[in-house]
């Protein structure tokens, strides 16, 4: 089991230690690969960023301080990636994969019968459309908040913006779909919360 810190694979790496950077490789891959994957349409585009992740977190490696999180840096860079990877697509592409269970909690608890079900893949399909039309930042911002229940706070710094520029986007995001897919397709449960009580 590698028990070195973070910190001091990074000094090793910048000293020139390829297996060192290959060791933070291996640690930190898995958990972002993870989480690229919850934002994004398939695994040809998380294999790709992930790629590009690295080689950038290797170039800019020197710009690290040590008195901060690795983990926090790498995902920050991992986000800035995926965000001008989905900017430089030609088409929207991108989808957050959603189950169309995500949003059915507001049924009873009966089995569905299969129309209903097919209602429900119908759903998904244009939520997924829909999600691919709202500008990049409410994407990820939506996509981190909701699927990933991460905090406004954690968001924020992933992505360089503050908690209360990250809910603005996903209150944005809400209301976008609500509209498109009005209250009867798209539950929304209890109020929402405000930054300070969801971080």
């Amino acid at each position: 089991m590698d028990e070195s810190s973070d910190q001091e694979l990074v000094a090793m790496a910048l000293r020139g230690d390829d297996v060192a950077f290959s060791r933070l490789y291996y640690r930190y891959a898995p958990r972002l690969a993870r989480r690229l994957g919850a934002l994004g349409r398939g695994d040809a585009d998380t294999a790709d960023v992930l790629q590009k992740a690295f080689l950038e977190i290797h170039r800019t490696l020197g710009r690290y301080r040590p008195d901060a999180s690795f983990s926090a840096w790498v995902q920050a860079i991992a986000y800035r990636v995926w965000r001008t990877h989905l900017r430089g697509r030609r088409r929207r592409a991108w989808m957050v994969s959603v189950s169309p269970e995500h949003f059915d909690n507001q049924h009873d608890d009966q089995d569905p019968s299969a129309a209903e079900l097919s209602d429900r893949g119908e759903l998904g399909r244009h939520l997924r459309r829909l999600l691919g039309e709202l500008p990049v930042d409410k994407q990820i911002a939506y996509a981190l908040h909701e699927l990933e229940g991460l905090g406004v706070t954690e968001i924020g710094e992933l992505v360089g913006a503050s908690p209360q520029t990250i809910w603005a986007r996903v209150s944005s995001a809400r209301r976008a779909l609500e509209k498109a897919l009005g209250e009867l397709y798209l539950p929304t449960g209890a109020p929402a919360s405000s930054p300070a009580e969801r971080t």
